[in-house]
């Protein structure tokens, strides 16, 4: 058999119908909820009596409905989360360590526009425009801040970022050198490991940055005609075998 007990309590010093039913307390202030026009302040007994009435006839009371109200995510928190995402998907050291990057620039930026704590549903181009665009960021640096803040908020706002246009950075066409021996020469002259890095530079084609300065010697085949460097060693994410030019292997 169903349980349930009504009685008359207490609200803000106005009186209440109170129902307990399958262990769960229900307040009423008036009869809405079975279609009489009374409300408890008026009349609780009478108000009671009806309830009372509507239980033997089969009503029961609905359960509460929690609403829950959901917080706004910060754009710094979508930051973090898409930092963890690009670790857990196995992104290079170099990309991680720029994305966190990002974060501290963020936090800066809101500190200085004093928004801090924006949320993503208050998130505006403008605000993307304004943070990429600065007097001391060159266009190439925009770009490519711009390339690493896309992925991180791809998952919440995947054509935000997308949407800022950018002035294209202006190509500068350098000058070659005709006298390479001699320039090679003296920077032989004044660091030979440099010397080495600029020689395998030019004659292995190889990038000085990580593909050379990261190079042992297991890398070479055992006459030094072949560097053999995996996916994970190189830009293009592909396994690279470098020929090497006779005039490196003697300086080897």
């Amino acid at each position: 058999m169903e349980a349930y007990k009504t009685t008359i309590g207490q609200s803000k010093s106005q009186p209440i119908i109170i129902i307990y039913y399958n262990e769960m307390r229900h307040r009423y202030w008036n009869g809405k909820a079975i279609n009489v026009n009374i409300k408890s302040k008026d009349n609780p007994t009478l108000l009671k009596a009806a309830f009372e009435l509507k239980l033997r006839e089969g009503w029961r009371p609905q359960p509460k409905k929690k609403i829950v109200k959901e917080v706004p995510i910060t754009v710094i928190k979508a930051l973090k989360q898409g930092v963890e995402v690009k670790i857990k998907q196995g992104c290079s050291e170099r990309f991680i360590k720029d994305a966190k990057r990002i974060i501290v620039l963020w936090q800066r930026y809101e500190s200085e526009q004093q928004i801090k704590s924006l949320t993503l549903d208050k998130l505006q181009p403008s605000h993307i425009r304004n943070f990429l665009v600065r007097p001391n960021w060159s266009a190439k640096t925009q770009r490519t801040v711009k390339s690493t803040l896309s992925p991180l908020l791809a998952e919440f706002k995947p054509h935000l970022v997308q949407s800022v246009k950018l002035k294209k950075p202006t190509s500068t066409l350098h000058k070659p050198f005709d006298n390479i021996n001699e320039i090679l020469e003296d920077i032989k002259a004044y660091n030979k490991q440099l010397y080495l890095c600029c020689l395998m530079t030019y004659g292995c084609l190889l990038r000085p940055h990580r593909e050379i300065r990261e190079l042992t010697w297991s890398d070479f085949s055992d006459d030094l005609k072949y560097i053999h460097l995996s996916g994970n060693r190189n830009k293009s994410g592909r396994n690279r075998i470098v020929p090497v030019p006779t005039y490196v292997r003697e300086f080897l």
